[in-house]
């Protein structure tokens, strides 16, 4: 029975993919950056004149963390059992993004701090049902030769849909053309959408035989920690290394952008009440200009 199961896995054996294949399966990656990239960059933006100050800043974002942490395992672990007409991963991956980009779309024009803040968790919940599947698409779908150079391609769409989704608007403005923020967001939104199901149509899901009369025991959680403390010390210095950055990182993602607003640019914190009642009196007095020039231009027409 062995001997047969191993003649299946050979003949089942995944196929090399080309450089076109390889790119086609990193172009989602790239839209799910541009989500990521319009929350890190200008969600500040958006919350602020709502009534954050940097401590609200803080719970907000632990969104991000906290739906990664549970979300994408449990959506993992959910896909793995899971095999549908068009795939065990696309499901999770097309749903993720849909959801996601009408997050997206909502959020720049939220009428109050705690209904934005609720629409910061969904656009990282969404996300993350969307990117952990993805992720498990490469060991699903590519050769094992090819596990490498296919993260690879990934890790490099990561960087690349930064970089694209950040240099829209600056490159726009050097042609005269503005965008507004919520303008960018539509423009994520769309792009969540758009080349996830690029990625979706132009790859193939392997759906791979299921092993006969062999029961696979699964470590429990205990026993994985069990596992991770025994490895190698180098790993433990690995993942300790990974953490330190992350939290430096998360700092930088929360903080960076107010800090260069308010200390480099010395705009005023549009969370504050003197800005606020600041803002009343400005909009007020300068319905009254317009309306004294009104007057003004009929005194003279009548004249």
């Amino acid at each position: 029975m062995a001997a047969v199961q191993e003649k299946i896995e050979e003949k089942f054996a995944l196929p090399m993919m080309s450089p076109l294949q390889l790119f086609n399966l990193c172009v989602g990656i790239i839209g799910i950056q541009f989500a990521w990239s319009m929350q890190i960059a200008l969600s500040s933006r958006v919350l602020e004149p709502l009534g954050a100050d940097p401590f609200l800043f803080g719970l907000i974002w632990c969104a991000g963390p906290v739906t990664g942490l549970l979300v994408q395992p449990i959506v993992g672990a959910i896909s793995d059992r899971t095999w549908t007409k068009i795939g065990r991963r696309r499901p999770f991956v097309l749903v993720g993004a849909f959801l996601g980009a009408l997050a997206l779309l909502f959020f720049p024009f939220s009428p109050t701090l705690l209904i934005a803040a609720l629409t910061i968790w969904v656009i990282d919940a969404c996300v993350n049902v969307s990117q952990g599947p993805y992720r498990a698409l490469v060991p699903d779908n590519v050769h094992p030769k090819q596990h490498a150079i296919a993260n690879g391609y990934i890790n490099f769409a990561f960087g690349a849909g930064s970089v694209i989704a950040l240099g829209v608007a600056p490159a726009l403005k050097f042609f005269n053309v503005p965008m507004s923020i919520e303008q960018q967001y539509i423009m994520s939104a769309a792009a969540l959408i758009l080349l996830i199901i690029y990625t979706s149509l132009t790859i193939k899901e392997y759906k791979k035989p299921a092993k006969k009369d062999v029961r696979e025991e699964k470590p429990t959680l205990l026993e994985a920690f069990g596992v991770f403390a025994k490895s190698d010390r180098e790993i433990h210095k690995l993942c300790g290394v990974q953490f330190l950055i992350w939290v430096g990182i998360m700092c930088m993602f929360i903080y960076l952008t107010p800090y260069i607003v308010h200390n480099v640019y010395l705009l005023p914190d549009m969370s504050a009440e003197n800005y606020k009642q600041a803002e009343k009196e400005y909009q007020a007095s300068d319905v009254n200009y317009e309306t004294q020039n009104v007057e003004n231009t009929l005194l003279k027409y009548k004249e």
